[in-house]
């Protein structure tokens, strides 16, 4: 009985697998001997439905006296031989042609607008084809076109002194040649020219030849070198290939639009990304292993033969299984702002090119399921992880804690302000998973943490250094420059604070986190902004105002050179009456009192002009008044000014050799056993450029309210 049972629920599931339809119902599913698969189709259905999924999957069968119908895309002369529901279609290749005579050229074609596709859902597939050129004196150069620029991207030379050297079914060089064409390629420019215009080759090789096809189905002979009709035989034998695929709704609002998640909820299909393109701008479905038919027509595919009753179950129970993580998958992509980040991609062409779409299967199985072994550090908006990817390569995952409307628009910023910006001094972004339940950002794994943890939690046997610290002033003073006066458009970055400084394995400083960052127009010389950032660095002339400036991050940048000066948190768990570390240092530097309050480290090498300097610069930046700050630009030639003094000094002094302590030290050993003079004369000559022996004496007591308590 339950084989009976099994028969009855399997024989009707085998049945619609032999009677699958590939075009849509009502449809014309061919035309000549080329089927024509849904979302393709031609014209309309009996029922006055359109046969395909939008104007640009319209098929034009054009009637011919002598052959069966053609089939062409609709408004292009390009005629198709093949449409796989897999996802490429195999139309006529384009030819460049020349003929020399007497060292002149007598006439030649060109491949130009014949072959822009850049409107139609596809793209010439990089994997397929290959630019070929054919002749002994010729050379082919390929141009990408698009709407904002041509370039050049590529091109091969072939030539033969000799018919002799000329080789059968070889196409290296030598009378013909072939290279790769770029990815993501729409549309191209292919032109032919000549090293000697055929001047020394024309007798026995008067034509030049160009075409871009598939290489296995071209097999190069000597006899193609004088063969007049090469050009029409190629286009009639090389296919060219063009990967085609399902834009996302973002495409066009002249057309019905195509939703993420049409046809990923179609059962026994997959659907991916089509990753060639940049940014992925579509997608391809196929039906999964052990299934047959149209994934783009509903319901799916169907079971391919008859199977035994439990593999069945366990089979139907696998794949609805999937098919929910598929669907939870679409519903997360949404709810993170996919389809807000879909948008802001295709209007900006950096974004595409910089900024790659992690599946969550890669960033799990790169931070070993985000493994808490693998936890980097935390913070109020995420989680990072260190992550391997399949290459190799470390990163740093990112992975959010929570997410709601406005934590939405702060990652989406987040992302489009990281894909603007390349500089040394800057964090990457290498790019980000939506599917995932909540968004996950992917960065440039940098391995020696943040400024904060390596003052804030000394490490012994790695202490940062007074040159380490102007170093690292100076790149971040260099980051922000870079993004006040020198990005894509100018950007406010918001959050400077030494938790968001992260070091290199040279100890070199990299400005990270750009959640809070705001673009400024460039006749704008604010934001209007809600009051966020982190207490100890805002600008208080932000609270008064709500409006942020580039002297804002001024502000900020400042309260970092006093906790390099220091070694001070910017909010101080020590005194209550000095919590802020702002008030405590201008209160001490009203008094005259700096000395007092200098990290005592730092007083091994450095001198006490240094110090003043950057305290200076530091008072400046925190001035009440953001108009009297001083510019980045002027912030920056004071570091490096003083990084550059403290240099040569390290080069030109002895002391250089030992700190200032232990300097001290064998002067109180000397004046044991040597007269008042000798000690004089001693102390004396240590009084510039470091400090007084008295005051470093004094400020190697480094006793604090942090230490009482």
């Amino acid at each position: 009985m339950l084989a009976v049972r099994a028969f009855c629920f399997l024989f009707p599931l085998v049945w619609l697998s032999l009677a699958t339809p590939i075009a849509k119902p009502g449809c014309q599913p061919s035309c000549g001997n080329i089927s024509i698969p849904y979302p393709y189709g031609i014209g309309s259905s009996k029922d006055g439905d359109a046969c395909f999924l939008n104007e640009f999957y319209n098929i034009s069968c054009v009637e011919t006296a002598d052959h069966p119908p053609k089939a062409f895309l609709k408004g292009k002369n390009i005629e198709i031989l093949n449409i796989s529901i897999n996802g490429q279609i195999l139309v006529k290749s384009f030819v460049a042609t020349a003929f020399y005579k007497k060292g002149q050229v007598v006439n030649s074609t060109s491949v130009e607008d014949e072959a822009d596709i850049s409107s139609y859902p596809m793209v010439y597939s990089y994997t397929e084809n290959k630019l070929i050129t054919i002749g002994c004196d010729d050379y082919a150069v390929l141009g990408r076109v698009s709407a904002s620029e041509s370039a050049l991207t590529g091109g091969c030379i072939a030539g033969c002194e000799d018919l002799s050297v000329v080789v059968n079914g070889s196409c290296s060089g030598v009378g013909c040649c072939q290279t790769s064409i770029p990815i993501a390629l729409f549309k191209y420019n292919l032109m032919l020219g000549s090293l000697k215009n055929h001047t020394t080759v024309d007798k026995r090789n008067p034509y030049g030849y160009a075409f871009i096809g598939k290489p296995s189905k071209f097999n190069f002979t000597v006899a193609d070198l004088g063969d007049p009709d090469f050009a029409k035989r190629t286009r009639d034998t090389v296919p060219v290939v063009i990967d085609w695929f399902v834009r996302y709704d973002t495409f066009s609002s002249a057309y019905p639009t195509v939703s993420y998640n049409d046809f990923t909820n179609h059962i026994n299909i997959k659907c991916h990304d089509y990753k060639p393109c940049h940014g992925g701008c579509g997608q391809q479905c196929s039906c999964l292993p052990g299934y047959q038919g149209n994934p783009y027509l509903r319901p799916g595919c169907t079971v391919l033969g008859l199977l035994l009753l439990p593999p069945v179950g366990w089979w139907l129970y696998f794949m609805n299984k999937k098919r929910k993580v598929v669907k939870q998958k679409a519903k997360n992509f949404k709810k993170n702002g996919g389809l807000l980040m879909r948008r802001r991609m295709s209007s900006d062409e950096r974004l595409m090119e910089r900024a790659y779409f992690f599946t969550i299967d890669e960033l799990e199985t790169a931070t070993d399921h985000f493994n808490e072994s693998r936890i980097l550090g935390r913070g109020g908006q995420g989680i990072v992880y260190k992550g391997m990817l399949g290459e190799g390569r470390l990163v740093a995952v990112k992975k959010s804690t929570t997410l709601n409307e406005s934590q939405q628009e702060d990652f989406i910023n987040e992302v489009v302000i990281m894909s603007q910006v390349i500089h040394r001094s800057i964090v990457r972004l290498l790019g980000f998973c939506l599917d995932s339940e909540v968004p996950i950002l992917v960065y440039e794994f940098i391995p020696n943490g943040t400024l904060f943890n390596n003052l804030h939690h000394l490490y012994e046997e790695f202490p940062i250094t007074w040159t380490m610290r102007l170093q690292i002033a100076s790149d971040l003073a260099r980051a922000l420059l870079y993004l006040h006066s020198f990005s894509y458009v100018p950007i406010l970055h918001r959050d400077i604070k030494s938790s968001n400084i992260l070091l290199d394995d040279k100890y070199r400083a990299k400005l990270s986190d750009f959640g809070l960052s705001k673009n400024v127009a460039l006749d704008q010389t604010h934001v209007s902004t809600d009051v966020k950032g982190t207490f100890g660095y805002l600008d208080p002339e932000f609270f008064e105002t709500s409006q942020y400036t580039e002297k804002s991050d001024v502000y900020s940048f400042g309260v970092v050179l006093v906790e390099l000066l220091t070694g001070q948190k910017a909010i101080r768990a020590m005194c209550e009456q000095e919590r802020s570390l702002v008030s405590w240092f201008l209160s001490h530097m009203k008094n005259s009192q700096l000395l007092v309050i200098v990290d005592p480290q730092l007083l091994k090498e450095s001198s006490k002009e240094e110090v003043y300097t950057i305290a200076d610069l530091a008072i400046q930046c925190l001035n009440k008044k953001g108009k009297r700050r001083p510019a980045m630009k002027e912030v920056l030639l004071v570091l490096e000014t003083a990084e550059s003094r403290h240099i040569k000094l390290a080069q030109t002094d002895e002391v250089q050799t030992s700190s200032i302590l232990e300097q001290v030290l064998t002067a109180g050993i000397t004046c044991k056993s040597n007269d008042e003079n000798v000690v004089a004369s001693s102390t004396s000559s240590m009084e510039t450029p470091y400090f007084r022996s008295a005051e470093v004496s004094f400020l190697s007591d480094t006793r604090r309210c942090s230490d009482i308590e």
